[in-house]
């Protein structure tokens, strides 16, 4: 659903239909692209579309492809595929907008066990340089070995601290 506060009363349904679901979309950075997922072929897959919308639509996985997220550059697209309930991969494609869009290369990253219910587990830092995420819930319960990351803010002004320079 999309509306203009100043000018529409009421949201309009962007994508859509009642024979098929349409979930999680997000537009790129720049506003120009809309991403989702949808399983109008019988099968969940990624879509992208120019917005404002036109006819054009691109199929962006095959296989399968759930929970679009745009890189910051807006060139890959990251999405997730696996079971309905269970741990899911990230992969990403590479894509281009300019002079016209074009699906490149798709990569499956060494990134397993993402948490495959409720809203997306993971997504981009703005940076571009890290992929947060929940840990599936095997992870979560102890079933699996779940990794421990450390993160360490500010950790210049702590090691000026314990190291001081003369």
């Amino acid at each position: 659903m999309a509306a203009r506060p100043e000018t529409d009363p009421k949201p309009q349904l962007l994508i859509g239909s009642s024979l098929y679901s349409v979930s999680n979309a997000t537009f790129s950075n720049d506003g120009h692209w809309l991403a989702y997922f949808s399983a109008e072929t019988g099968q969940q897959e990624v879509y992208v579309q120019p917005f404002p919308l036109t006819q054009a639509k691109y199929r962006i996985s095959t296989g399968g492809g759930l929970d679009p997220v745009w890189s910051p550059d807006g060139k890959q697209l990251f999405y997730t595929k696996g079971p309905a309930i269970g741990p899911r991969q990230i992969f990403a494609v590479d894509i281009q907008t300019q002079p016209t869009f074009t699906v490149g290369k798709t990569t499956p990253l060494p990134i397993e066990g993402i948490i495959s219910t409720g809203p997306r587990g993971y997504d981009i830092t703005p940076d571009g340089k890290f992929i947060v995420m929940l840990p599936s819930a095997a992870a979560q319960s102890g079933k699996a070995s779940a990794q421990q990351f450390d993160v360490t803010l500010n950790w210049f002004e702590e090691l000026k601290q314990r190291v001081p320079s003369k």
